[in-house]
């Protein structure tokens, strides 16, 4: 099974309203509402958090929950992390994909695995379930692109029109609007 893809609407956003750089670059911060991103080995660390959030506190510890990505607070801001397991979530992010073990369903996305509890009506983050392999099929990132051509390498960072992406030891600037979709490896922890 492979690691979730992210639509090309999820990258635009992500893109969109967030300004990439390489790990340990800094930037000057412009005016207005423009975030600043650092990736560090398929951990992102934000400068603020997205709007639509929400907070989850699992074991006496405070995370914040968007859109499948679960966050906790870092040094410069926020920063990436697996999501806690008795977490509970309202609504599953876009994309997720049902898996049934025999009469059970869990729905899996990006690594994560949750349970509908209807009594309380949430989906709360379990283990996977005994059987399952979650191992993904590369440990490099993959660009699935218009003209049918799959690049896999490692997603560095981008602007708001460009994707960088490492193929074989050379940067590539990859225009939006040629991307499908990204798949991620697993975050390393």
């Amino acid at each position: 099974m492979s690691r979730t893809v992210c639509p090309k609407s999820l990258l635009l956003l992500l893109l969109g309203g967030v300004l990439l750089v390489q790990p340990g670059e800094t930037i000057a911060q412009r005016r207005g509402s423009e975030r600043r991103v650092t990736v560090v080995r398929h951990r992102a660390e934000v400068t603020r958090l997205p709007r639509e959030r929400t907070r989850i506190v699992v074991g006496g510890r405070e995370f914040f929950y968007a859109r499948g990505v679960f966050y906790r607070s870092g040094p410069r801001g926020f920063v990436t992390v697996a999501a806690p397991l008795g977490a509970r979530i309202r609504v599953l992010p876009v994309g997720y994909v049902t898996i049934r073990v025999g009469a059970i369903p869990y729905y899996h996305y990006y690594g994560t695995y949750y349970q509908f509890d209807p009594v309380a009506k949430v989906y709360t983050v379990v283990s996977p379930p005994a059987g399952t392999t979650d191992q993904p099929v590369s440990t490099l990132d993959r660009l699935e692109l218009v003209d049918g051509r799959t690049l896999e390498g490692t997603f560095v960072g981008g602007t708001k029109s460009t994707v960088q992406f490492e193929v074989d030891g050379a940067v590539q600037e990859i225009p939006i609007e040629q991307i499908i979709s990204v798949v991620f490896a697993p975050p390393s922890e």
